[in-house]
């Protein structure tokens, strides 16, 4: 795991042509302001200022978490674990952002997301691999969101995910799905990459946001929320982040190469 300030990573957006992966463990205020532009290729600004420290826990698997030399059919699964230290209960939400060209692709990647009370079950051992099954949660499984292709998510609209109590994590599944081509001999995604990532937020006080968060599941997969001025979603998101105990933001680069050569893949039957 590698961890650096905002600054750093807008310092090294020149050198987004390789492969990264940062966590940034941050916590406090974040996300109040008007959004900027970023340093990835992600509409919206994913990067939170940093605050007191030493509530949410974010870990990943696979560390780091990326999915890279993607052909198609191939899918990449990756968990999240959300934590709470120092802390019984805490409200999340979490912010999700996706762009870039292989999102925007008609042919490009879709990204989704789910939550679980307990680890998800199957997921591959490799990050990338050809069609393999669902990964299961047999605890309530909840679909949060899904992007693309030919779209992309400004951060907007901010997802409810209920209570997390401290000894009891929330865990994420993270899927990119690359859609079988190979039998159209679609050249036009190769060398194509995209960038997403996600922001996490913990609310420890019983205030409650003005507009509630939209609650996960209720999103038509490919869209993006209601917005509102400024095209900012109603999610009182300012009220939510005004007692905020921690948050934390996965932020990937480059999270797919379309490097191998386009092929019809054989018949099974």
């Amino acid at each position: 795991m590698r961890v650096e300030p905002a600054s750093a990573r807008r310092r090294a957006a020149t050198a987004l042509a390789m492969v990264f992966a940062v966590l940034l463990m941050v916590a406090g205020i974040a996300l109040v302001s008007a959004r900027a532009s970023a340093a990835l290729v992600l509409p919206g600004d994913p990067n939170p200022q940093p605050g007191a420290p030493g509530y949410l826990s974010l870990e990943t698997s696979p560390d780091p978490l990326q999915f890279i030399d993607m052909s198609p059919g191939d899918v990449g699964y990756g968990q999240i674990t959300m934590s709470l230290d120092n802390a019984a209960t805490a409200r999340i939400a979490l912010e999700m952002y996706a762009g870039g060209e292989l999102l925007a692709h008609p042919n490009g990647v879709v990204i989704s997301i789910a939550s679980c009370d307990v680890a998800w079950a199957g997921i591959p051992a490799e990050p990338v691999t050809f069609d393999p099954p669902d990964p299961g949660c047999g605890d309530n499984p909840q679909p949060i969101t899904s992007v693309g292709p030919g779209a992309e998510s400004d951060g907007t609209p901010l997802f409810d995910l209920g209570t997390l109590d401290a000894n009891s994590p929330r865990y994420i599944l993270v899927e990119v799905r690359m859609p079988d081509v190979s039998a159209s001999r679609d050249e036009s995604l190769m060398g194509l990459s995209g960038d997403f990532a996600f922001h996490v937020l913990a609310e420890g006080d019983d205030a409650v946001p003005t507009t509630p968060p939209t609650t996960p599941g209720t999103q038509t997969p490919g869209t993006t929320g209601a917005g509102g001025k400024g095209g900012l979603a109603n999610t009182g998101l300012d009220v939510l982040a005004v007692v905020l105990i921690g948050s934390g933001a996965i932020a990937l680069g480059m999270i797919v190469r379309y490097r191998r050569t386009l092929s019809p893949r054989r018949s099974e039957s």
